[in-house]
């Protein structure tokens, strides 16, 4: 009786976490069948539960071509086009256990996001795999954060860039006419680009 009030805690305890991470959380079995499908999954890919756990692969949202040129380089190949490309997605965590890139999701309603997944293969006891964890960290305001930091940068580059390049060509050319009458400290400053006091 102790023993399954304590099975019940952390079960209770497995689901509040699951339902509370923004983090996707997808678990499969062995045969990459999906049996866990959290609720950050449903809102960012658009399924519910129901049409995901035990009926389809965790394959059905990276981009399609993604996971074909993944395959090729690292020296598989897909088979059939129907196949799943599930082994792309858990190849490199069988051989090291844990494998983490970032791939293109693909949600129901067809629209894209980009999302870092991280793929742990699963083992018993012996060793022996049992399934896949993978967790998927949307990364779209992460990619808009950098994309309006290097604006950022290249605009305020660029603003920087043309008043110094106005102002080097001042300095040259009051040193060329005036030369002879600036101290010899003022000129050699100039010519190094030295700000003088």
């Amino acid at each position: 009786r102790l023993k399954s009030a304590h099975l019940a805690e952390t079960s209770s305890l497995n689901s509040a976490i699951l339902a509370s991470t923004p983090y996707l959380v997808i678990a499969t079995d062995q045969q990459g069948k999906v049996i866990t499908f959290n609720q950050a999954a449903e809102r960012a890919l658009g399924y519910s539960a129901h049409e995901i756990v035990g009926r389809q692969s965790p394959s059905l949202w990276p981009d399609r071509e993604e996971i074909r040129t993944h395959a090729a380089a690292n020296g598989a190949e897909l088979p059939e086009s129907g196949a799943s490309g599930f082994e792309a997605l858990v190849s490199k965590s069988m051989l090291h256990g844990i494998d983490s890139r970032e791939w293109t999701f693909i949600r129901k309603d067809g629209s894209r996001f980009p999302g870092n997944l991280t793929v742990t293969t699963l083992r018993d006891r012996r060793g022996l795999p049992t399934g896949y964890l993978g967790v998927v960290e949307d990364v779209t305001e992460r990619r808009q954060m950098e994309r309006l930091k290097n604006e950022f940068i290249s605009v305020v580059s660029h603003e920087l860039r043309t008043p110094l390049t106005s102002i080097r060509g001042s300095l040259g050319l009051l040193l060329g006419v005036f030369r002879q009458d600036l101290p010899p400290k003022v000129s050699r400053g100039l010519e190094e680009g030295d700000v003088v006091t």
